[in-house]
């Protein structure tokens, strides 16, 4: 199991060009195995050195992030760098839906899955992102104005990632349009139906990760569209529909999350 997790990380290394971080892991499996006997010792340095190895890597991969996006856009990815980025997108998507955001992460590992083998217009039966104020707001605009059909981009600033639903922000910023619709069923009873179309994809931008000023991790979603130029990800269209029956429908609705607990901790910093 040492040897495993020991190859894995030299592997996840090597395949996102890590080099430096790479021969530090080769190093220390090195003095790992000749110097220390005791496994249950040797478990503890590997944990030890792993935190201590991962800011270096995390600055190192901020180093070399934009040549390894190029190298992405020139079409010029090894299959070592290629397996790196599956590798990369997974453990993305699991730590993710660990955390709190499942959403996110079940985006991107469809996207991972090749053009061939997947549909490109999926539905989900889904009212997740009525946690967010800004949707809901949208809602209550389009009900207020007893219009038929209204149509919102959904957008979320870097601030209102903070002061709204980080979960449903993360799963659609930028790339979704929400509809909704007066409806009338047979009973003659009125509700509004409810779609949100996100068009998932990558471009060439950057993601960072910040503690105040400071950038810890830059990831550019090159490294992920190039993936897509090559047909190996594949671009598609996600819908989540949910039914509103009544304004009250908008105020009763929430569910207590992790994104609830970074909202909390980043208002109390104001």
């Amino acid at each position: 199991m040492l040897l495993f997790a020991w190859f894995y990380a030299l592997f996840s290394a090597l395949s996102l060009d890590l080099f430096m971080t790479s021969m530090l892991w080769v190093l220390g499996g090195f003095f790992l195995h000749y110097f220390f006997k005791n496994n249950n010792f040797k478990r503890f340095f590997l944990l030890t050195y792993f935190l201590v190895l991962l800011p270096f890597s995390f600055f190192e991969w901020n180093q070399i992030s934009q040549d390894f996006n190029n190298k992405a856009q020139q079409n010029q990815y090894t299959p070592l760098n290629v397996a790196g980025v599956y590798n990369i997108t997974f453990l993305m998507s699991s730590i993710g839906s660990l955390a709190g955001y499942p959403q996110t992460g079940f985006e991107m590992i469809y996207f991972a899955i090749p053009a061939k083998i997947k549909s490109h217009d999926i539905t989900i039966q889904s009212d997740f992102a009525m946690k967010s104020e800004k949707v809901r707001g949208y809602i209550e605009k389009h009900i207020d104005s007893q219009r038929k059909t209204s149509s919102f981009y959904l957008n979320w600033t870097r601030a209102e990632h903070s002061s709204d639903s980080s979960r449903v922000a993360l799963a659609l910023n930028g790339a979704s349009i929400l509809y909704v619709r007066k409806k009338v069923d047979k009973s003659g009873k009125t509700y509004h139906e409810c779609e949100i179309v996100t068009n998932f994809h990558m471009n060439n931008v950057s993601t960072r990760i910040k503690l105040g000023e400071i950038t810890i991790l830059e990831l550019k979603e090159g490294v992920f569209s190039a993936m897509q130029e090559k047909g190996l990800f594949s671009k598609y269209i996600v819908r989540r529909k949910w039914k509103i029956t009544s304004k009250n429908d908008l105020s009763s609705f929430h569910i207590f999350w992790l994104d609830d607990v970074i909202q909390k901790i980043l208002r109390g910093k104001r």
